[in-house]
């Protein structure tokens, strides 16, 4: 059998907060969802692309937490309509699906405002040797004057070392 193990670390410190484990096939978004609960306002959740869906950024700012990660792979991109902060940056909308997901409660989905205030933001990333990347961050994080660019791209390039630290 293989395990599925979903951590939450303090980036400060490096300590593992708490620890779930399920069967290898199940979705971290269950997973994730029994861990709410130990996330104090204030706290800001640092995922991958998986934690840049709607529900996860409209729930988690609810309880005082905010959400600083990749942009979900399904999310239909229109900045048109977007205001523009600076370049590579924009605050926009986005709207709550008609869909619940599985892994909240019908009164928990109706308690999700319809529609959220966003921070998009657009990083090329430079590495010599390697092609230029580009990563789209979306945050809560949403005062531009609190939280620059350069230290919402910085704060997601740490989450690699908590990959790193499950190897270890």
């Amino acid at each position: 059998p293989v395990l599925r193990a979903l951590a939450l670390f303090s980036l400060a410190s490096g300590a593992i907060h708490q620890v779930v484990t399920a069967p290898c096939y199940t979705s971290e978004l269950p997973m994730f969802k029994t861990l709410w609960a130990t996330l104090k306002p204030g706290d800001i959740l640092l995922g991958d692309r998986v934690y840049g869906c709607f529900p996860l950024l409209a729930a988690l700012p609810l309880q005082g937490v905010d959400v600083v990660a990749r942009l979900h792979q399904a999310r239909q991109l229109d900045l048109r309509q977007a205001e523009r902060l600076g370049p590579d940056d924009w605050k926009t909308t986005f709207s709550k699906s008609d869909v619940m997901p599985p892994y909240m409660t019908k009164k928990e989905w109706e308690a999700l405002p319809a529609n959220i205030t966003v921070r998009i933001i657009r990083s090329r990333l430079r590495i010599k040797g390697f092609r230029t990347r580009t990563l789209w961050i979306v945050t809560t994080l949403t005062n531009d004057s609190l939280y620059p660019v350069t230290m919402i791209v910085d704060l997601y390039l740490q989450r690699w070392q908590m990959e790193l630290s499950f190897r270890d």
